[in-house]
């Protein structure tokens, strides 16, 4: 068997892709030992081959984030080149592996299929990146318009050209809906990609609103999808008046691989001028630095007309600045109850769903609210079982009225 491997970078947060071919056809002069020893795939060297050799076959592996790369090959791996002054087993090797003029077409072959996967790779893991700047096509990005809405978002680059309008920030790449001679109500829905994420995580954007001096030309919501759910209620949402400067907001967001997420971004115009905008949309691959994030919340089962309490850990100090609430799928929400100290790097809160009926059934989560940003659970299934009436053996037997 002959492998030939190659490795390409692409622009996923610095990943490495690795192609290995593994062709399997004439006689090669290696030894049994030594065909074992060649890559079938190139897993990291902990993990087993994934498939035993075929005829032909592609693996593709991808792996890290901004400054990891894969561990190399160790060189008792790899073929040792053919030694100049030993033209004897040169010759040997041509006549029982491949043939020089097979091995110059399989070159080029390995070269075809190596510039042509390393494009479709490429923009693969553009695309389920999750991160944004607006420089180029936002669906390049993954990025997807509502259509079930009224109105689009626009894209605007003004980082070369200055827009005329003085309301719009120059030397910014962005999307924006515009309200003006916009009726009350209408909304815009811009949707990321599925997000699936193995660890803690942070995603940041910036918004902008702008408008007369004191007006508010709409309000910016901001939902998580969950596996698909419906978008339930919004987790952030800013309706304050016009400020002409950008915000950075924290999402810090609890949902885990083998769960995905989406993000959505609503723009809803008030019927006054001005415009509702984000940019620099971010994932970074560590903590919010000002948000808390919650460790995964349970489940909870009740009977009916009793109260329910989900538990929810922050993973974080405490700070009076910080408003924590349970809010249901469905639209029923509860307030904090109580909180309690479990170290001094986390906290737990408490919350009572009271009196419940089915209709309270469904799914629910913890969220946070700091100075800057928002800090979203996973979701933990509230479920009620009907109401048990107990009968007394004497209210059976007494005589009827």
């Amino acid at each position: 068997m002959v492998c030939k491997v190659f490795s390409l970078a692409v622009n996923e947060r610095g990943s490495r892709v690795q192609l290995c071919v593994a062709l399997s056809g004439r006689r090669s002069s290696t030894t049994p030992e030594q065909q074992s020893e060649l890559p079938h795939t190139l897993y990291r060297r902990t993990h087993p081959p994934a498939r035993p050799p075929g005829n032909l076959h592609l693996t593709l592996t991808r792996s890290g984030r901004a400054g990891e790369t894969l561990p190399r090959e160790p060189e008792t791996d790899r073929q040792p080149p053919p030694e100049k002054d030993a033209p004897a087993q040169s010759s040997a090797r041509g006549q029982s592996g491949l043939h020089g003029t097979d091995s110059a077409r399989m070159d080029k072959l390995f070269a075809c299929l190596f510039t042509a996967i390393g494009v479709l790779v490429s923009a693969r893991a553009q695309v389920f990146k999750g991160d944004c700047d607006f420089e180029k096509p936002f669906s390049s990005c993954g990025y997807t318009q509502g259509r079930d809405d009224d109105l689009n978002w626009e894209q605007i680059d003004t980082s070369e050209k200055s827009s005329q309008d003085p309301w719009v920030p120059p030397g910014s790449a962005f999307m924006m809906v515009n309200s003006t001679g916009r009726f009350a109500g209408q909304k815009a829905l811009l949707f990321t990609p599925q997000l699936k994420e193995n660890d803690t995580h942070c995603v940041i954007f910036q918004y902008y609103v702008a408008g007369r001096e004191g007006g508010r030309p709409g309000h910016l919501n901001v939902y998580i999808k969950e596996n698909n759910s419906p978008m339930g209620l919004p987790v952030w949402n800013t309706s304050g008046p016009a400020g002409r400067s950008w915000n950075q907001v924290e999402l810090a967001i609890s949902t885990y691989w083998p769960n995905f997420y989406q993000i959505v971004f609503e723009a809803v115009t008030s019927g006054q001028r001005g415009f509702l905008a984000i940019k620099d949309v971010v994932l970074q691959g560590h903590q919010c630095m000002n948000t808390p994030h919650f460790l995964h919340i349970k489940g909870v089962e009740v009977n009916a007309r009793q109260t329910a309490t989900f538990l929810c850990t922050v993973n974080g100090e405490w700070r009076d600045s910080f408003n924590l609430w349970l809010q249901g799928i469905g639209g029923r929400e509860a307030p904090m109850k109580a909180t309690k100290p479990w170290n001094n790097q986390r906290f737990i809160g408490m919350f009572d769903v009271v009196n419940t009926t089915k209709q309270d059934s469904g799914r629910y989560r913890c969220i946070v609210h700091s100075n800057i940003g928002v800090g979203v659970s996973n979701y933990g299934e509230l479920t009620i079982k009907p109401h048990i009436l107990s009968v007394s053996v004497f209210q059976l037997l007494a005589p009827q009225a």
